[in-house]
C-alpha cells in the first residue's frame, strides 16, 4: 500500500475479531393454582375448569360432576353446584 507521502509504503494488518456470545434468558414465570402455561404466559383457566397447585406442568383440569366454579375465571378449586343461588340470581 502506498503511503502519504511519494514513494512512501505503510504496511497494513488487517484485523477481523470476531466475538460470539450465546446466551439463553431463561424467565418463565411460575403459574399460580388457578392459572395454567400456554408455552408464553400464565393465562385462566376457563369456566368449570380449575388447578389447584403452584408450577407450570399442570393443566386445568375439568371440575368434578355436579361441581362448578359458579362462572369464575381463574378458579383453583371447584364447589357444589347451588341450585338456591342459581334461582335467585335468576329471579333477581
Amino acid at each position: 500500500m502506498v503511503g502519504s507521502k511519494p514513494g512512501q509504503w505503510a504496511n497494513t494488518i488487517k484485523v477481523k475479531t470476531i466475538l460470539n456470545i450465546n446466551y439463553v434468558f431463561y424467565s418463565e414465570e411460575i403459574c399460580q393454582p388457578g392459572l395454567a402455561w400456554n408455552g408464553t404466559a400464565c393465562v385462566n383457566c376457563s369456566v368449570d375448569m380449575f388447578k389447584s397447585v403452584e408450577g407450570n406442568n399442570v393443566s386445568c383440569q375439568s371440575c368434578p360432576a355436579n361441581e362448578t366454579t359458579n362462572g369464575q375465571l381463574g378458579a383453583s378449586k371447584c364447589g357444589e353446584f347451588d341450585v338456591k343461588c342459581m334461582i335467585y340470581d335468576w329471579l333477581t
